[in-house]
């Protein structure tokens, strides 16, 4: 049985990242790019995901975008460009050790760029847990959540890797928080 209310949670994570979606745009842990379908003709995307089938399959779907093979949390990302949104979309808490990844993401934003994360919340991650024993959401995901954060231990993270929380708010009844964040004034 296909987990019932994942594209529902997915749903509600793009709509809550929307109105961030400024200028150039690196998604890291990209997936299956579901995220082109949301910018505004003429905007620049780049891609970045851990599966090599994925990256080739991204690459022959999207061919006007570029995607790159990395493993976030052991690879440099080794991009020279800027951007105005880096995104981590349902990424961290999948990460044993994000601090690597957190400290190359300053050196990747323009001046103005942004950072902007949605994790779930420790109440989420419990109420995941509940729902993927029935059916309703993805097991596999609940199984892959290295760390569920909390605003000061997200914080913490963040400024550990140059990184300040300029907006802050949860969304899906508390379950799912949204960070955008800028470089620090470290």
């Amino acid at each position: 049985m296909a987990p019932v209310l994942s594209p529902y949670l997915q749903k509600k994570r793009f709509e809550a990242v929307r109105p961030y979606l400024q200028g150039n745009i690196l998604d890291l842990g990209c997936g299956g790019a579901e995220i082109i379908s949301l910018l505004h003709p003429g905007q620049n995307y780049l891609g970045v995901e851990g599966n090599s089938d994925t990256v080739r399959r991204l690459k022959s779907t999207h061919p006007s975008f570029e995607f790159l093979l990395r493993d976030l949390e052991h690879d440099e990302l080794d991009i020279d460009q800027k951007f105005d949104t880096v995104l981590l979309i349902a990424v961290i808490e999948h990460l044993h050790d994000p601090e690597c990844l957190l400290r190359q993401i300053p050196a990747l934003l323009s001046s103005s760029g942004k950072l902007v994360i949605t994790t779930p919340t420790p109440l989420g991650d419990r109420l995941h847990k509940l729902g993927a024993r029935v059916g309703l959401f993805s097991m596999i995901a609940v199984h892959d959540h290295e760390r569920i954060y909390t605003y000061h231990t997200l914080r913490d993270s963040l400024s550990r890797g140059g990184l300040d929380i300029r907006e802050y708010r949860r969304f899906l009844f508390g379950g799912n928080q949204l960070c955008v964040c800028g470089v620090g004034t470290m």
